[in-house]
């Protein structure tokens, strides 16, 4: 696992002809190590993100729960 950055650069998303394919990039039912390897990776990031969203809301007194609202609203707004 300390190799994240090359695994994510073995799973394929190239098509035959060298273009980026879209369609098939970490899907849910890709099993191999390399992809499993990258989906971790970014579910790391994903959850750091998450947790420094809260702890900025926390630090400006929001509640746990309006802190978890601004989390789910976070795309859509500039709240925090």
């Amino acid at each position: 696992m300390n190799d994240l950055p090359a695994a994510a650069a073995r799973v394929s998303n190239r098509r035959a002809d060298g273009q980026q394919d879209h369609r098939n990039v970490l899907q849910p039912h890709s099993r191999s190590p390399d992809a499993t390897a990258a989906r971790s990776h970014w579910q790391f990031h994903i959850v750091a993100l998450c947790d420094e969203l809260m702890k900025a809301a926390f630090a400006r007194g929001a509640s746990n729960a309006t802190a978890i609202g601004l989390l789910a609203r976070a795309p859509e707004t500039d709240a925090l």
